[in-house]
C-alpha cells in the first residue's frame, strides 16, 4: 500500500515538474514560434517515454511484491495446515 502511494506520488510530481519546466523553458527560449513549438513537441515526447518507463518499472516492482507476498502467504498457510493435521492426530488417538 505505501509503495502504491509512493509510486503513484513519484508519478504525480514528476509529470507536474514536467509540465512546469516546459513551461518555463516555453516562455524564456530565444527561438521563434515555429522552433519553439517544435521543442515543445520533442520535449512533451521525451516526458511520455520517461512517464511510462517509470510506470512499467513501478508495476513489475509490484508484480515481484505481489509474487513474494503470494509465496510467503502459501508457505505460512502450509505450515499452519501441518500443524493442524500433527494437533489432531494425537488428539483421534487418545479418542
Amino acid at each position: 500500500m505505501c509503495n502504491t502511494n509512493l509510486t503513484r506520488n513519484l508519478t504525480i510530481g514528476f509529470f507536474v515538474g514536467s509540465v512546469v519546466g516546459l513551461a518555463l523553458g516555453v516562455l524564456y527560449a530565444p527561438r521563434p514560434g515555429r522552433e519553439t513549438r517544435q521543442k515543445v513537441i520533442e520535449r512533451g515526447h521525451e516526458a511520455k517515454e520517461t512517464a511510462e518507463k517509470i510506470i512499467h518499472e513501478a508495476q513489475e516492482k509490484a508484480e515481484s511484491i505481489i509474487g513474494q507476498a503470494r509465496s510467503k502467504a502459501e508457505t505460512l498457510l502450509h505450515h499452519k495446515r501441518e500443524k493442524a493435521t500433527e494437533a489432531e492426530t494425537p488428539a483421534q488417538e487418545a479418542g
